[in-house]
């Protein structure tokens, strides 16, 4: 078994794909994350990213993983038809889903998503995609031990966090939230607390949020704000506005290293790695 956490990002875009040159650095593909326990994969969000990282599982001959969608918003489900492992009735993907607003779950997500005329395939095809439902704020444990607890958050239609606990290695992914316009929630600070490596929505700086008040997305300074009252080890900006150029980036990258050295700006294949310290 691998010794490792590792945390790969496949797709860090928000809203919708948005490749070009300008923004070929840190990549156009939207939101999909996979975080390797030793040997055993669990992939957050089915983002446009999700393509290419079947056909990596598919290389790799991995034949069960789990997986965890934040919410159901397009740019979050995009790739899931094109998942190509997912098609397969000899792999396993164990895929877990908040009910959110209105009792919607994934499995009717991804029914309304993959049917014509919109698709030309039904979602029944997905042979190897075994859905399951829980409420936000469950805990569940895996079969290698690692627990994943989740959180609610606040996002137009409902939205959920997680946080994967493994040998004493914690990643916190929050990502799709709007922050409270009175600051920092006392249980988002509690949730992400001490977490080696925590992901989260900076889709707007502080100069374009106020025109996007209620939108469902954060800042690069609530972020930071955020991981210095935590003691989160390396915080990760990510869900990047399509419109947010490379050059914008860099700058940011710049500025979040300045106040909090070690912080990242996330970029598809942007792999973040670290030792277990607990046997």
């Amino acid at each position: 078994m691998s010794d490792q956490v590792k945390v790969r990002f496949w797709g860090v875009r928000g809203s919708i794909p948005c490749c070009t040159e300008k923004t070929s650095r840190f990549g156009g593909d939207t939101a999909c994350i996979e975080v390797s326990c030793g040997d055993d994969v669990i992939i957050i969000d089915c983002g446009s990213g999700m393509m290419h990282l079947g056909h990596d599982l598919e290389r790799r001959g991995l034949k069960t993983m789990d997986l965890f969608v934040t919410h159901y918003h397009f740019d979050h489900l995009c790739g899931l038809p094109f998942f190509c492992i997912g098609f397969n009735p000899e792999t396993t993907v164990n895929a877990y889903g908040p009910v959110l607003d209105n009792g919607v779950t994934m499995k009717d997500a991804v029914s309304k998503l993959m049917e014509p005329p919109l698709f030309p395939i039904t979602s029944a095809l997905l042979k190897g995609v075994h859905f399951n439902d829980f409420e936000a704020g469950a805990s569940t444990t895996l079969s290698n031990s690692a627990v994943v607890h989740s959180i609610p958050l606040n996002h137009p239609g409902g939205g959920c966090g997680y946080r994967i606990d493994w040998h004493g290695r914690s990643v916190a992914i929050i990502t799709d939230f709007e922050h409270a316009s009175t600051g920092l929630d006392q249980g988002l600070k509690d949730f992400v607390r001490g977490a080696d490596v925590m992901v989260y929505d900076a889709m707007y700086t502080s100069a374009d949020y106020p025109s996007h008040v209620g939108w469902g997305h954060s800042t690069d300074d609530f972020c930071l704000s955020l991981a210095e009252e935590s003691g989160v080890g390396i915080p990760v900006l990510f869900h990047h506005a399509p419109y947010r150029s490379d050059a914008s980036l860099e700058k940011l990258e710049t500025e979040v290293s300045a106040r909090f050295p070690g912080a990242m700006v996330g970029y598809d294949g942007l792999e973040v790695v670290l030792s277990i310290t607990e046997a």
